[in-house]
């Protein structure tokens, strides 16, 4: 079988960490498949991580103004790689992939949501986003994954044509092993590791706490 991912970049980050990680654990356990990597734009912390395990890196170098060009060429490359399986992520890889896709149903698609931007409590909240997610999702032969509950409760409210879907359990690393003990008579300590972005709701977090 034939993979091809697709995602914004390959920059260190949440869903680019899972993306990573999910390869690397893929090829493991399947080791005949082959993947390729997609990116729209032209970061590539990651890739050192998952070179050995990918067939080849592709980057569209990705433009607003250009939108098409980046549809036309993951086109091509899909014919080319003779692909099996589209994997994206991210709202404007998965735009793109789906809008490739057109006229190839025979692949499957898989789309994983990772965030809650389609919520109106969201800080980057754009009503735009779910309304071209509705234009351009289809039901033949495509699969959703959320990584939360609450991801699939937000997404799905917004686009309600998403009905085939999972939600992982649990998308951190195998690599990570918890070596904490919580104890009753101590005092909890928090750290919140990531971006300090209005996006990532740290304030939202610390009042709920």
């Amino acid at each position: 079988m034939k993979i091809v991912h697709i995602i914004d970049s390959l920059r260190i980050g949440g869903a680019e960490k899972l993306l990573t990680d999910f390869i690397k654990q893929y090829k493991t356990n399947y080791p005949q498949d082959v993947h390729y990597v997609v990116t729209l734009n032209n970061n590539h912390s990651l890739l050192p991580e998952i070179a050995s395990c990918i067939q080849e890196h592709i980057c569209l170098h990705f433009k607003r103004s250009e939108f098409w060009k980046s549809v036309r060429d993951l086109k091509k490359l899909l014919k080319q790689w003779e692909v099996n399986v589209i994997h994206s992520h991210l709202f404007y890889a998965t735009i793109v992939a789906r809008l490739a896709r057109r006229g190839s149903s025979h692949i499957r698609m898989v789309t994983t949501y990772h965030n809650m931007e389609y919520c109106s409590e969201s800080p980057s909240y754009s009503w735009k986003l779910p309304f071209i997610d509705r234009l351009t999702v289809s039901r033949r032969n495509h699969h959703t994954i959320f990584v939360s509950k609450p991801v699939a409760n937000c997404v799905t409210i917004e686009v309600p044509v998403i009905t085939d879907f999972s939600i992982l359990p649990n998308f951190v690393s195998e690599s990570f092993h918890p070596a904490y003990q919580f104890k009753e008579d101590n005092q909890l300590k928090l750290v919140a590791v990531g971006n300090l972005k209005a996006v990532k709701n740290h304030l939202y977090a610390l009042k709920e706490l």
